[in-house]
């Protein structure tokens, strides 16, 4: 029975939870940081966080976790698996907001820029106070997909050991065969973090939409 392993399926979730808390947190970071550089006057600050963030995009997830957890200790680095599982799916996710926010930016009113210049505000400040808040409304549903694109990214953590939801219930799937019931119950802790989500965001998303 199922509920025989609740505890080590409730520890698994927890863990998921947290990664991908921590995650997603760390990655809207990477992603404002990344739209600042790819956004700046400079061509070479410009070209080199396109560069960051075509190579983040197009090399997969599952390679960049085998490279920090099993490739980075042969250059002296050893990360445990939840450190390297948050740095590879924040890097993972921070490049995709960057671009679901640069999207944004750009479909921002070009006057809006130009009235927070014209009132004194600095490039980086008219940015930060005047066009990106304007930018997050636009793409809130497309972020709202990335944050949910990051929970079901985690289950990949477990190529790499670390004892989220889907490690555990392979673990205790090659134990007692039960297949259909774990990865049922691991089903349903998935829906339970990424359904939720989706709803808060279609309600931000009015609620934007009628402050506007």
């Amino acid at each position: 029975m199922v509920v025989d392993h609740l505890p080590a399926l409730l520890t698994g979730f927890r863990m998921t939870v947290v990664l991908s808390l921590l995650s997603m947190g760390l990655g809207t970071v990477v992603g404002l940081v990344l739209v600042v550089l790819r956004l700046a006057p400079s061509a070479p600050i410009r070209g080199a966080a396109r560069f960051v963030i075509e190579f983040f995009r197009n090399v997969p997830i599952l390679i960049q976790l085998f490279f920090y957890y099993y490739g980075l200790p042969r250059l002296g680095v050893s990360w445990s698996a939840f450190t390297c599982a948050t740095v590879g799916l924040s890097l993972y996710s921070g490049v995709y907001i960057a671009e679901a926010l640069r999207s944004g930016v750009l479909a921002v009113d070009r006057g809006q820029w130009d009235a927070g210049l014209a009132v004194g505000l600095s490039r980086l400040q008219t940015l930060g106070h005047v066009v990106l808040p304007q930018a997050v409304r636009l793409v809130i549903p497309p972020l709202a997909n990335l944050l949910v694109f990051t929970i079901k990214t985690s289950a990949l953590a477990s190529a790499i050991t670390l004892e989220e939801l889907m490690h555990v219930t392979e673990t205790l799937e090659s134990e007692t065969f039960r297949t259909f019931e774990l990865f049922t119950a691991a089903a349903i802790g998935y829906l339970l973090l990424t359904i939720p989500l989706g709803g808060a965001a279609r309600w931000l998303e009015r609620r934007l939409v009628i402050q506007r």
